[in-house]
């Protein structure tokens, strides 16, 4: 019988926090955000190294692993924007939850399906030392911010360092070592676009930028 509770137990526990990850992506995952996101990341990749032409299967999975990449960020920068949300957007799923073990499952899911996945890529080493580099830039950043919302412009900015790593990471083919420059320029033009779009989405973003400006 003691058995037969546990086992009742757990299975509720695994329901109720399936109704939490399903509630959460419901909110959080934007498909006319992170389609078009994912497409430009897989585009991006592609412009690092065109040889051989577009290939339509290795651009749709590309545009599937940074799909699952940028979503696997998505919920860890919730997860350390957690306490300031409980302030500013209480309404949110996570900002209501007690529970952390969810949201930790889903991040390691979809960290583990996007890493996976990766190794079916050619040199995935430089892939990975990639994705290694993006998870230190924001560790760094979410380890010794003063405050959840400290200096909100430099948070964005670095915050968008990721996307171009990803783009790099999901290359269906990674570009020479001769191609250093064409390489920063490409990821470079990405990155501007990106702050530009946060800027223009985002109000609190620009208010903090006017604000910023007002400044003597």
């Amino acid at each position: 019988m003691a058995s037969q509770w546990r086992s009742m137990a757990t299975m509720a526990e695994c329901a109720s926090m399936r109704d939490v990850i399903v509630a959460y992506l419901r909110e959080r995952v934007r498909a006319r955000v992170l389609v078009p996101l994912a497409l430009l990341l897989a585009l991006t990749g592609w412009l690092l190294a065109p040889a051989g032409g577009l290939d339509s299967r290795a651009f749709l999975v590309a545009t599937a692993q940074a799909f699952v990449l940028s979503l696997a960020f998505r919920v860890w920068d919730d997860l350390e924007d957690r306490n300031a949300d409980r302030l500013r957007r209480p309404h949110r799923v996570m900002a209501r939850s007690t529970r952390t073990a969810p949201f930790l499952v889903l991040v390691a899911l979809l960290a583990v399906g996007g890493m996976t996945s990766l190794l079916q890529l050619s040199d995935p080493l430089p892939r990975f030392i990639a994705l290694a580099a993006a998870i230190a830039i924001l560790s760094v950043w979410y380890a010794t911010r003063r405050l959840e919302n400290w200096n909100r412009l430099a948070g964005e900015h670095i915050v968008s360092l990721k996307y171009p790593l990803i783009a790099f990471v999901v290359a269906p083919t990674l570009p020479a070592a001769t191609g250093v420059a064409r390489t920063v320029a490409v990821l470079a033009a990405l990155y501007t676009l990106i702050c530009i779009y946060e800027y223009v989405d985002d109000p609190e973003l620009r208010h903090a930028f006017s604000s910023w400006r007002s400044l003597p």
